[in-house]
C-alpha cells in the first residue's frame, strides 16, 4: 500500500436521517486510516433532526444545510465542491455499506492503479421488505450501461464509490437526482478514465427504515444512460 501524501474527504449526503447519521459518523471517525481526512456532511433539507445530531460532532465534522430537499445528486455535488482532499470518498448515511472498508476503495487510487473505484454488492445482506425485483431492475441498468459503453461494470449504481477530486472536478457533473449515477459513470468511461470494481458488503435498509431509492428512479438512471452517451462531454486536460 502507498502511504505517501494523500488527503481524504469523506461527503456523506443525508435527508430525513436522524436515526441512522450519528452512528455513521461515529465509525467513520473511528476509521484508522494511513491518510488524515475530514468528514462533510450535506444536509439536504431534512425535515427532521438530522442537522441536530450531525451538530454534535463540529467541529470534527463539516455540516452543510441545503435550505430545501434538492435531491441526492445535489446535495453530493454541495459536498465535493467543499472538499478539500485529493481523493473524495462517498460514504452513505445509513450504513447499507460499511465504513470499514472503505480502505479497499481508497487503495487503489493512493497506489495510482485507478482514477474512480466503484465497491460491487458481492455480499449482500437484504431487509425484510425487499423485493428481487429490485435486483433485476439493477441488472438491467447495468446490462445498458454495457451495451451503450462497451464494457462490463458489475454494479455502478452502487453507493460505494471514490474519485481523484481533479477527476471528479474535470467530469463536471451536473445532476441533481439518481441519474448522477448514469452521468457520472458515463463521463468517466468516455474520458477515458480508469475505473475499477472491488468487492463490497451490502446490508439493505428496509423502506420502512427510510430507504430512498425506488424502482420509479431506474427510469431517469437508463435515460440519461442514453443520453450521456451522445451528449457533449467536456475535454479530457
Amino acid at each position: 500500500m502507498n502511504t505517501s501524501s494523500h488527503k481524504l474527504s469523506f461527503v456523506i449526503a443525508a435527508y430525513n436521517e436522524a436515526p441512522r447519521v450519528g452512528k455513521t459518523i461515529e465509525r467513520v471517525l473511528a476509521l484508522q486510516l494511513p491518510w488524515p481526512y475530514e468528514i462533510i456532511v450535506v444536509d439536504d433539507g431534512s425535515k427532521d433532526e438530522t442537522a441536530n445530531v450531525i451538530r454534535r460532532y463540529e467541529p470534527r465534522v463539516h455540516l452543510i444545510q441545503h435550505d430545501r430537499n434538492y435531491g441526492f445528486g445535489k446535495a453530493f455535488r454541495t459536498g465535493c465542491a467543499h472538499a478539500t482532499g485529493d481523493i473524495i470518498v462517498r460514504q452513505d448515511s445509513d450504513l447499507e455499506y460499511p465504513p470499514e472498508e472503505t480502505i479497499n476503495l481508497i487503495e487503489p487510487i493512493a497506489d495510482g492503479r485507478a482514477d474512480v473505484v466503484y465497491g460491487f454488492r458481492a455480499e449482500r445482506h437484504h431487509a425484510k421488505d425487499w423485493k428481487r425485483r429490485y435486483q433485476l431492475g439493477g441488472n438491467i441498468i447495468n446490462a445498458t450501461a454495457k451495451m451503450l459503453y462497451g464494457f462490463a461494470i458489475k454494479d455502478f449504481i452502487t453507493a460505494a464509490k471514490a474519485f481523484r477530486r481533479e477527476v471528479w472536478e474535470a467530469m463536471q457533473i451536473g445532476s441533481d437526482g439518481f441519474e448522477i449515477e448514469s452521468e457520472t459513470t458515463a463521463k468517466a468511461k468516455r474520458m477515458g478514465y480508469r475505473i475499477l470494481c472491488i468487492p463490497y458488503s451490502y446490508f439493505a435498509r428496509s423502506f420502512a427504515e427510510g430507504k430512498k431509492i425506488r424502482a420509479k428512479h431506474a427510469i431517469p438512471i437508463i435515460r440519461d444512460l442514453f443520453y450521456w452517451r451522445v451528449a457533449p462531454i467536456p475535454h479530457r486536460t
